[in-house]
Parts: C-alpha cells; structure tokens; sequence
C-alpha cells in the first residue's frame, strides 16, 4: 500500500530531523507525521480511482511497457473490442470497451503477445500520447514522400478522374458548391482520383475510394473562400456536373490579365472570358524527396520545401526515369512566317494573336529596323492601324466557340490580315506556341490539324523538369581555361586607384576574354554543359514552401493536404502567390476537409 510505504518515509524523515534537531518540540514531529500520513492517504485514494497505471509483477517482468499498453488500448477503443471485465462482485462479463470503462476500474485488454490488466479509466489519456506520436510519425513520413502530378501530354481525349480544371465529374445527384457569404458558385480547380492517389499515400490517410475535389473563389479583392469535397463510392457511371448558370468568370475582373485569350485593352463587356479553367489531366505520384542539398546540407530543415539541384534530380526522373535530354529552351529570331498551313487553326488561336498584339508595346529598336523612315506622326498612325485590326480579330473571334475549328478558307483569310500585323507580332514563336497550349486545353476541334512537332515543342511546359545540353557559358569558359586572373588583377587595382586609365585596363582585358570565347565558339571548342530546369511542384503532403506567410504556425502538427502555385500552363494564374492547404492528420483521416486551413502567401 502506498499509505504504508508513506508512513515509513515519513517516520523515517521525522527521525532523521529530530536527530538534527535536539530541541525541536515532540508535538512538531506529530504534526509532520500526520501531515504526511494524509498526505500517503490521498495518494493512495488517487492510485485506486484511476491515477496511475496498474501492472502486475509478472507484466512488468515480461517487458510490457507504455507503447504496448498504448497501442492495445487504442485498439480497443477504435475498434470497439469486447473486454473481460473484472467487476467488483468478481462476476466476469463481456461489455464494449466504452461501458466497461464506466462499470469496471480495471479491465483485461490483450494482443498477440498476451493479456495486460490496466485502468480503463486512464486509457484516454494513454490514447492521446499514441495519438500524438501518431500525428508525428505521419508528418514525418509525409515530408520524405510528396505527392506531384505528372500533367498528361498532350492531353488524352478522355481526362480520367484525377484533372485540373475543365467540368468535374462526379456521381449524380452531386452538388456543385456555393459560397457561405453570397451562395455564388465556387470554381473548380481540380479533383483526384482517391484509388490513385491513395496508392501513393505514404501515410495511409487519404481517401481510397471516390473522388476528393477542391473548388475555391477566384474572385480577386474578396476572402478566398474554398471546399475540399469527398464523394465516396464507385466511380462507374460518374458523369460531368451541370455547370451553374450563374457561376462567375474566373478570376473575376483580373481574368483579363490571367489568360492568353483574353485582353485588358478590350472593353469587360467584350472580354468573353471564360468561366472555367482549361482542363488538364495529371497523374498523382510520390516522389523520394532527398534528405539534404547537393552541398551535404539540409537547406531550410526537413520542415520546408528545399529547390536544390538534388531535388530538381528527382523530379527530373520522375517526369522520365531515364532522364534523357530534351531540346533545350531557345530564343529564336526566325523571320514572320506561317506556322503551318491550317494557322490560325481555330478561334481561340485568333484571339491569341489578337491579344498578343494589343499588348505590344514596340521600342524605338523596332521602329529603327522595321520602319526608319516613320516620324512621330507616322508611327501612330500605324499604331492605330495596327490596334484596330487587332481589335476587329477579338471582336470577329468571341462570335464563335473558342475551340471551333476554322475552315481553310477563312484561315487563309485571317493569316493574310494577322500579316498586317508583323511589327507587333515578332518574335512570333512563343505566340504560337501559346496558341497550340490553349488548343489542347481547350480540346479544340482542330488538334489534328497542328503539326506534331509543334506540339512536342510545348512538352516542357509540362513537365515536372527536364535536363538539356547547351555550350558553356563565357564565365564557365573563362574558369575552366583558367583566364580569371588577369581580369581579377585589373578589377582589384581598379578599386584601389579609380582611375579612369585602369578602367580601360578592365574593359580591355574583358574584351579579350570575350575574343578569346568567340574564338573557340566559332572553332568548336566550347564544353557542351548539362542544364536542368524543375520549378517547385504543386503537391500533396511534403514540405510546404517558406513564403512571406505564416506557414510555419502549421507545420509542427499539420500535413501539407495541397500546395498550389502559378503555372500559366495549366492556366493557373496566381502571380506570385502560393496558396498551401494545411490539416490535421487525424483530421484527414476522419475526412474532416471541413477543418483544412488556407495559407494564402506571396514571394
């Protein structure tokens, strides 16, 4: 008993001080044995209702420890398993674990290593501890195993279930979700096949059956009202959702800006910008996000996303497991021409070009190659001419579906007015380029028409990363020639003197470093350099991104349940921003999306 081994210490302690104190009055060593006497009484009433934990000898000796007990009675509590019931008259019966708590002090609770007798009252608190290195275990094992989407392309006809934008599909009956505040239909983002993405759920939290969907407001200037929505079940016979008539443009007054189709220099009324986001379907996949920099280094620390070289590897390969080269980036000159026979190939491209045009600004650069002769009031009698063509193409365009294909005739007839427009025009590429993009996103009626090669060429906005070979650079010729010295020698007298005679020794000796890489240019003799570009992915669980937000209030017993940035590929227009969407671990597997918090950030 705990009063008896109580009194014994307090005895004990009561002699000691008596000895060390030859005058202290008898009546005080009584009034300290009784004050500890009542005070091993409480103890002891606190250890039979419940307080501390019971083992026998023979547990104890057997090696049960508080995990054991942890993990047998959170069994019994989640699972709601029966326990053998000791119950004060000794009669034994079998009750769920929650009524025995609440009829019986001790109970018998067992696993596959034997049975443990403990204090069903005291399981909640045993519950919580487990629970907690749970939460911890699962964020844990979510930083070393993200969640990236591997975007389809070119996109196949049929999206499967896991896309960014375009019209959800879900189960019939489902309904689209509206805003708390004004009950407007919020816009989809994206939904995920649960089947697909639990496969790669390092965590075992996630959905496994169903759909799990995210819509949000994208109307800039008001509160960012978001859903995470779980439709559970089989997936046969899912079909697209009846989109709301009422539902808003997306991106509301800033759509202008936010999509290659769609111009500030035409009147909101005639924008005709569109309401949902161009869909394009990914594949969820888990990544082994490496534990340090390429220097050996952990970076920011395993809590926030590092973008490190070593982690551009790893999503390089999980884009191509081979990690082949692919035709690097290029800045190309190439004169005005057609694209391909069938440009533009549908209306959507016609407004691409309009809208590429309306934006252009020409510097005096351009004036002076394409137009020399043209005064001040020429030129803006040209810019006029030039706006107002464009102008009429936008306006002749938003007549008609964005993905309806163009007849050959009347392309032929739009290519020769869009030839009027050159100046504005050039470099022309990346118009194009932008024009197949919305084409593909759009499922256009004309995909068939667009050259292959064209098409591959926008494989890289795309990916998740890729590795190219390009000639060195001059500074990487410069150092591996080891012809620094010299240009470091005159920069250093420089900042001693500051003269204008060593400045000339400076320019002079960086205009024969520049002769010296022109020279093994133009022989052959450059090194070809592997390059590897690979921005930060939008993902599930991970790391969250550090930005100027408060990210790291969450990232101590949060999962990272989505992280989104801009990527004007998929039409995905946040600027600078980052939206994160944190949860609780137990909160996403009770599919409590109710309780996600949004970070809302910006570089």
């Amino acid at each position: 008993m705990v009063f008896l081994a109580t009194s014994v210490v307090g005895g004990a302690f009561v002699g000691g001080w008596q000895s060390s104190n030859p005058d202290g009055a008898s009546h005080g060593s009584a009034i300290i044995g009784l004050l500890l006497g009542f005070v091993a009484a409480v103890a002891d009433w606190w250890f039979m209702r419940g307080g501390g934990d019971r083992l026998s000898p023979e547990h104890e000796a057997n090696g049960v420890n508080s995990d054991r007990i942890a993990r047998m009675a959170i069994r019994a509590q989640r699972n709601n398993t029966t326990a053998h019931n000791q119950t004060v008259g000794g009669r034994n019966s079998e009750l769920p674990t929650a009524a025995a708590r609440q009829i019986s002090q001790f109970s018998v609770i067992s696993d596959e290593h034997g049975s443990v007798e403990i204090d069903m009252a005291h399981t909640d608190e045993i519950a919580r501890v487990q629970v907690s290195r749970e939460i911890t275990a699962a964020i844990e094992a979510a930083r070393t195993k993200p969640i990236v989407f591997r975007e389809s392309y070119p996109p196949p006809a049929a999206p499967g279930l896991s896309f960014y934008g375009g019209t959800p599909i879900g189960p019939v009956g489902m309904i689209w979700p509206r805003g708390l505040a004004d009950h407007r239909p919020l816009t989809f983002l994206m939904q995920w096949e649960a089947a697909t993405l639990a496969a790669q759920d390092t965590t075992g939290l996630m959905p496994r059956d169903g759909v799990l969907y995210l819509f949000s407001c994208l109307l800039w200037g008001e509160e960012m009202e978001f859903r995470f929505i779980h439709e559970g079940g089989q997936t046969d016979g899912w079909t697209l959702l009846p989109v709301p008539d009422d539902l808003p443009v997306a991106w509301g007054e800033e759509a202008a800006h936010a999509s290659p189709f769609v111009s500030p220099h035409v009147p909101a009324d005639q924008q005709q910008a569109p309401r949902l986001l161009p869909c394009w379907p990914f594949t969820p996949m888990a990544i082994d996000y490496p534990g340090h920099d390429e220097d050996g280094s952990d970076g920011d620390g395993p809590r926030f996303w590092r973008d490190g070289s070593a982690v551009k590897e790893v999503l390089i390969r999980a884009q191509d497991p081979e990690a082949r080269l692919v035709p690097g980036p290029v800045s190309s000159k190439a004169a005005f021409a057609r694209p391909f026979p069938s440009f533009p190939q549908d209306w959507a491209a016609v407004r691409v070009v309009a809208v590429a045009a309306l934006k252009k600004r020409i510097e005096s650069w351009q004036w002076k190659r394409f137009a020399p002769d043209a005064d001040e009031a020429a030129r803006a009698t040209m810019t006029a001419t030039w706006r107002n063509e464009a102008l009429a193409l936008y306006e002749e365009a938003i007549t008609h579906p964005l993905g309806q294909a163009i007849p050959w005739e009347l392309s032929d007839a739009l290519w020769e007015r869009m030839q009027g427009l050159e100046l504005v025009l050039w470099p022309f590429e990346g118009t194009v380029e932008d024009s197949v993009n919305v084409s593909l996103g759009l499922s256009s009626e004309a995909i068939a028409s667009i050259p292959a090669a064209l098409i591959e060429a926008g494989a890289r906005r795309h990916s998740l990363g890729y590795a190219w070979q390009r000639e060195e650079y001059q500074h990487e010729f410069v150092k591996r020639m080891g012809l620094g010295d010299a240009l470091e020698q005159a920069r250093a007298t420089w900042r001693q003197s500051r003269t204008d005679e060593d400045m000339k020794r400076i320019q002079s000796v960086e205009k024969e470093l520049s002769s010296a890489y022109e020279g093994a240019k133009a022989s052959g003799e450059l090194t070809q350099v592997r390059d590897i570009w690979a921005p930060t992915p939008n993902r599930m669980l991970g790391a969250p991104s550090y930005v100027q937000g408060y990210v790291e209030e969450y990232v101590e017993d949060r999962l990272l349940l989505l992280e989104l940035t801009s990527s004007e590929s998929i039409g995905l227009g946040l600027g600078e921003g980052v939206l994160q969407f944190m949860i609780r671990p137990d909160d996403l597997s009770a599919r409590r999306f109710d309780r996600v918090q949004m970070v809302c950030s910006a570089y």
